[in-house]
């Protein structure tokens, strides 16, 4: 049996256009310097994803499940990324170091699902945010607002994805 194109699912693109409105207001309003006005637009874009992902998890048709979280964890990603700049820009390191290992902490646990396929989908959006941490703390380097934060995600990701030598 094969599984649905993505396009057979209508109801999540539905259920994401308020993500899309807020992610581009949040465009907008970042492009404009109007620092506080992205803030909002990308946390609200954020929370959005985040509820729609925990929704999507209860779901009992596994590939309808795993299609659901394929376009919603991007959509988080994303968020939470915008979401970082934005607070870089306001000189806020603290919420940027929050947001970025708030969302790697969400990709952890998809990687940690018992379903593979959403572990595959974990596994690709956490190593993106790894990535994105390592860049951070590269960037920024050792802060005492942000390094505990930074050291736990980083110690999660390395728990969860051991390096073979």
């Amino acid at each position: 049996m094969s599984q649905s194109p993505l396009t057979d699912l209508p109801w999540v693109q539905s259920a994401l256009t308020p993500w899309q409105i807020d992610i581009q207001a949040g465009n907008h309003a970042f492009n404009a310097k109007q620092w506080h006005l992205a803030r909002d637009k990308y946390t609200v874009a954020y929370q959005l994803s985040y509820r729609l992902m925990a929704q999507f998890l209860t779901l009992k048709d596994e590939g309808v499940r795993c299609q659901a979280l394929a376009q919603c964890s991007p959509a988080m990603v994303v968020a939470a990324h915008n979401l970082a700049d934005t607070y870089i820009r306001l000189g806020n390191l603290s919420g940027a170091a929050h947001t970025l290992t708030q969302v790697h902490a969400n990709m952890l646990a998809l990687r940690q699902h018992s379903d593979p396929s959403v572990m595959h989908i974990g596994a690709i959006h956490s190593d993106k945010t790894y990535a994105q941490l390592m860049h951070f703390a590269k960037l920024y380097g050792p802060n005492p607002e942000t390094h505990k934060q930074l050291q736990h995600a980083l110690n999660q990701h390395s728990v969860t994805h051991p390096t073979f030598h």
